[in-house]
């Protein structure tokens, strides 16, 4: 079984020549065929068959994959796109460098998962629930009462990728560690620990029971975690939930018709399900014309994810919302009766 992982990204060509001290992205680590058989499609699985996908991600300065979309899949329509997304969770990367200083790029990944030769007698498989679907997760405290304790005196952060079964009620256990990086500190069991504070929903939204299902759950230890003043760093969550057209009409300013755009930005802290709490104007351009008022007023119908894909606890934090709204010219009037 193999795994292509393209040489060449979006932001970063070998043609070019960079300044002293910067560099571009680079693999550390990419999944192994164990890792693929984890996520491969379900239907497929049961056969033995393969396919391809392409999937296109961003690079954080953390040198984790986020954001990934799918470009290509083959067969179509076949799940395996779906699980070239779910197994971005295992790729490891140096960022890239500009100015001395990590950024922000890019990279498009082939992914060949292979056919195989199914053993004799029934196969036993187990559909895979991405971490967006959880109800619960340990809040940024719990993850920073877990840091390990050789880590927090060395103050080394890490990152560990575990596989979890899913229990009756939604509960996961079982977890077994994947990778953990750097290996020596404590920061698997530290992951494991979290476990219990992990929930699943109990059925999917056909009414089919999760019970079995697996859950592959990245967990990242940030040194920022050891700072008891510092802001928490979450990344960037999955957006779960947004207000309607008919909520943001409700609560639309009284008065004039607004022509442009108007733009609006709140501060919020993010609480127990991915809800948002203690939501403040933090930005609003133009001033004065009452959406600020307009975005408090929707905020209630926000959600996200409780994990982000990065491993990062969200619950504890808070997180900056942006609101846009468009507003074309008014029709013109009837045009008078002859």
């Amino acid at each position: 079984m193999t795994l292509l992982a393209a040489g060449a990204f979006s932001t970063a060509r070998a043609e070019d020549k960079l300044p002293p001290g910067d560099q571009h992205a680079d693999w550390l680590k990419r999944p192994t065929s164990n890792d693929l058989m984890a996520v491969w499609p379900h239907n497929a699985s049961k056969t033995g068959s393969g396919g391809k996908a392409t999937i296109s991600c961003k690079i954080s300065t953390r040198g984790l994959l986020t954001d990934c979309v799918v470009v290509s899949e083959s067969p179509a329509g076949a799940g395996f796109g779906a699980a070239a997304v779910a197994i971005s969770s295992q790729f490891q990367m140096k960022p890239e460098i500009r100015g001395g200083q990590p950024v922000e790029s890019s990279v498009r990944i082939p992914i060949n998962f292979p056919p195989f030769s199914l053993p004799s007698g029934p196969v036993e498989t187990h559909p895979v629930l991405p971490v967006a679907m959880l109800l619960a997760a340990p809040s940024y405290a719990q993850v920073a009462a877990a840091y390990p304790a050789k880590a927090r005196e060395k103050a080394v952060g890490g990152r560990v990728s575990m596989t979890c079964d899913v229990g009756h009620a939604g509960q996961v256990k079982g977890c077994v560690t994947l990778t953990e990086e750097p290996g020596w500190l404590g920061f698997g069991a530290a992951a494991r620990s979290l476990a219990p504070d992990f929930l699943a929903p109990a059925t999917l939204g056909d009414g089919t029971s999760t019970r079995d299902a697996v859950l592959q759950i990245s967990v990242t230890f940030v040194t920022d975690m050891l700072k008891p003043d510092a802001v928490p760093v979450i990344g960037k969550p999955v957006w779960i939930a947004a207000p309607t057209g008919a909520q943001f009409s409700a609560a639309m300013p009284k008065g004039g018709v607004a022509v442009g755009t108007i733009r609006v930005t709140l501060d919020c802290a993010i609480i127990a399900g991915g809800h948002v709490s203690d939501c403040k104007v933090a930005s609003e351009n133009p001033p004065d014309k009452g959406f600020g008022a307009s975005a408090l007023a929707v905020a209630p119908y926000v959600q996200v994810s409780v994990w982000t894909p990065e491993g990062l606890p969200t619950v504890g934090a808070r997180l900056r919302a942006p609101f846009r709204y468009e507003f074309g010219p008014p029709p013109p009037p009837p045009a008078p009766k002859p």
